[in-house]
């Protein structure tokens, strides 16, 4: 059976799959298979080159194919607007589309989606793979293949490539935050898996099994790919690197604080009130002579 995107039109080949399964164009968009349905029609448009046809003609006046169904035999229902076509079509007989599906290479798993439950199908792609629920539309990656794609070395890799098309970040933008928010269980391994602000300040919270891999609820994955791209990963290295400079700064503040008290103790138990002239120039100095060494 055919179907085409509802948002682009590219066109995909699902006879593998059962009606009510979810398949993830390449523009982002999920698509639900709908049952078949086939609505007979008569024949507007030659097959073979999608010109106009007469009533009646038998042959087509641009390119001479025959048009008699007897001659074709029938073939799939069009995937725009699920006429009748004849047997290898090259153009749909109702409405002219141009019919070039294009094939979906997926091979089954024993993992569950951690979000729905259902099995989930093995993606290929051309020199890639990853893991993806056709009910939801979660995608699974590997530990050790989406840290690589998150480097600028690897940015441009097959998967990353597949997930960073302008279409799909636009998708992404659009999409609404999943609701239902609770710890997931790993599907490799089963147990409950991490969940993480993604780089801590991308705003996208992950779900994470150490060892085992990365779960992405729709859009998520794509979102991460536009932060990276636009150098997040970066900007949360600073901030990192900010964060610990300040904190050896306030370190500093407090040893030498906690140093200014033990000297002040020291001088009480000698039965002095408060540190002499002599002890305050010694102080003054001994931290004038460590500043040097900071």
């Amino acid at each position: 059976m055919l179907i085409a995107c509802h948002a682009c039109a590219r066109q995909y080949d699902v006879g593998s799959l059962a009606a009510g399964k979810r398949i993830r164009c390449t523009c982002g968009v999920l698509n639900t298979i709908p049952e078949p349905t086939v609505r007979e029609t008569p024949m507007q448009r030659c097959a073979s080159c999608g010109g106009e046809l007469a009533e009646g003609v038998k042959q087509c006046p641009y390119c001479q194919a025959g048009v008699t169904i007897a001659e074709r035999g029938w073939g799939e229902a069009c995937p725009s607007c699920h006429a009748r076509m004849v047997k290898d079509a090259k153009f749909c007989s109702a409405c002219g589309i141009a019919i070039q599906p294009q094939m979906i290479r997926k091979s089954a798993t024993t993992q569950r989606c951690p979000r729905c439950k259902d099995e989930m199908v093995v993606c290929e792609i051309p020199g890639g793979h990853f893991t993806e629920c056709t009910t939801c539309g979660g995608v699974w990656l590997e530990e050790g293949s989406f840290e690589g794609l998150t480097t600028q070395q690897e940015h441009s890799s097959a998967v990353g490539s597949y997930f960073s098309t302008p279409e799909r970040m636009t998708a992404a933008t659009q999409a609404p935050k999943v609701m239902d928010v609770r710890y997931l269980p790993c599907p490799q391994c089963g147990g409950l898996m991490n969940r993480k602000n993604f780089a801590k300040c991308s705003g996208v919270i992950i779900d994470w099994c150490r060892g085992h891999g990365y779960w992405f609820d729709p859009h998520e994955l794509e979102q991460i790919l536009e932060f990276v791209s636009r150098g997040g990963l970066e900007k949360s290295r600073q901030r990192e690197i900010e964060a610990q400079n300040e904190a050896v700064r306030k370190a500093r503040l407090e040893a030498r604080r906690a140093q200014q008290h033990a000297a002040r103790e020291g001088y009480r138990s000698m039965g002095h009130s408060g540190p002499s002239m002599e002890g305050a120039m010694l102080t003054a100095l001994y931290s004038l002579l460590r500043g040097f060494f900071d």
